[in-house]
C-alpha cells in the first residue's frame, strides 16, 4: 500500500484531519472535498519525502561519523602496541 492511499485511508477513517472536510457515511463528498483531500495527501506525501531525506542524510552522517571513530581508534591501538612490540624484539 502506498505512503498516499495509507494518508488517505487515515483521513476517512478519522474523519477531519487537518481541516480537511470528510463526509459523513450517508453522503458523498464534494467536488471541493475531494479537492482539498487529495491535496492534503499531497502535502502529507511531500512531508513524509522530505522527511525520508533528512534520514537518508543524518544516517550518511553517522556513518562517516562512526568511520572516522573506527579509523581514530585503529590509530590510536596502532600507535600504543607499537613501541611495546619494538620492545620485545
Amino acid at each position: 500500500m502506498g505512503i498516499a492511499t495509507a494518508i488517505a485511508l487515515t483521513m476517512v477513517a478519522g474523519g477531519s484531519v487537518a481541516g480537511v472536510a470528510v463526509a459523513d457515511d450517508h453522503t458523498m463528498p464534494s467536488r471541493h472535498d475531494v479537492q482539498q483531500s487529495r491535496e492534503a495527501v499531497r502535502g502529507a506525501a511531500a512531508d513524509v519525502e522530505s522527511v525520508r531525506a533528512q534520514l537518508v542524510l543524518a544516517n550518511q552522517r553517522l556513518e562517516a561519523s562512526a568511520q572516522r571513530a573506527a579509523n581514530r581508534s585503529f590509530r590510536s591501538l596502532a600507535a600504543s602496541w607499537s613501541p611495546t612490540r619494538r620492545r620485545r624484539k
